[in-house]
């Protein structure tokens, strides 16, 4: 994407104030912070990404841009920020953090997928798997103000739980949808005053295939009843998202006459974009 100030020289950033990316995690949340962090001076975006940093930060007031595993907690510092973020198909969602679990040795499971639950199939049946893949992206999006305790949101009843996730989306300025993010990013950049981007490169990919056609059957429907709120709270995403970029491109290309703004039509395979 090129980099462009925002519109008339506004200080205050693309989005009229600050920014929040509500990184749900193996949603292309490092691609997204990469996309928007060139929306911005580097002085402007706030460095930290993990919850301990955002912690142990004294003066996030000087900030415009917040990108990070921060949970609720820049929506509560900063009441008027705008907020961004998003979905991802639940069941490849899960198989990508399986994968990112056994990468790294750092992630708090990585001795539980390579000990207890080696392989996928394992892993979703697996007692600490289960808790966490839950209608994960849902307790994410209502949450708490720590990330990590995002458990907390377990015990809401499905309805409530999918309530107060759509509501969610609905106060976001933003929502992408990661199976059709190059066309999404089309909606953020008219919205942001910035020109319609190329096809964004993924980041954070993992070297091991996310086929989610070649698992078993009852694996696959295992984890779609775990994440049926999931399911329903992506297709708000996908019909808000549809619209947002059907009226950006239309707006766009009444505005500017730029033929090639129009939408790609086609999807971005959940592989290439984590």
């Amino acid at each position: 994407m090129t980099v462009h100030p925002a519109p008339g020289g506004d200080e205050v950033g693309p989005f009229g104030g600050r920014a929040y990316f509500l990184h749900v995690k193996k949603a292309a949340g490092i691609t997204m912070r990469r996309v928007l962090a060139a929306m911005y001076p580097a002085e402007a975006v706030c460095p930290a990404e993990r919850y301990a940093e955002w912690v142990a930060m004294s003066d996030p007031e000087r900030y415009q841009l917040f990108c990070g595993h921060f949970g609720l907690r820049p929506i509560e510092r900063f009441p008027d920020i705008t907020v961004l973020t998003t979905m991802r198909e639940p069941v490849a969602r899960t198989l990508s953090w399986y994968h990112q679990l056994r990468r790294f040795p750092g992630q708090a499971l990585h001795e539980t997928v390579i000990v207890e639950a080696p392989t996928f199939a394992e892993f979703v049946r697996h007692p600490e798997g289960q808790a966490r893949i839950h209608n994960y992206q849902a307790r994410a999006l209502v949450g708490s103000p720590e990330p990590h305790r995002v458990l907390a949101s377990t015990d809401l009843p499905h309805d409530e739980l999918a309530e107060r996730a759509i509501a969610r989306l609905d106060s976001c300025a933003w929502v992408g949808v990661v199976e059709r993010l190059d066309d999404c990013l089309v909606a953020l950049a008219y919205r942001a005053g910035h020109p319609a981007p190329s096809h964004v490169a993924a980041a954070n990919r993992s070297p091991v295939p996310n086929d989610v056609a070649e698992l078993d059957d009852a694996t696959r429907t295992l984890v779609e009843e775990m994440t049926r709120v999931d399911a329903l709270v992506l297709e708000h995403a996908w019909r808000r998202a549809e619209a947002e970029v059907a009226a950006a491109t239309t707006a766009w290309l009444a505005e500017r006459g730029q033929v090639e703004l129009a939408a790609h039509s086609r999807a971005v395979t959940g592989e290439l974009v984590i």
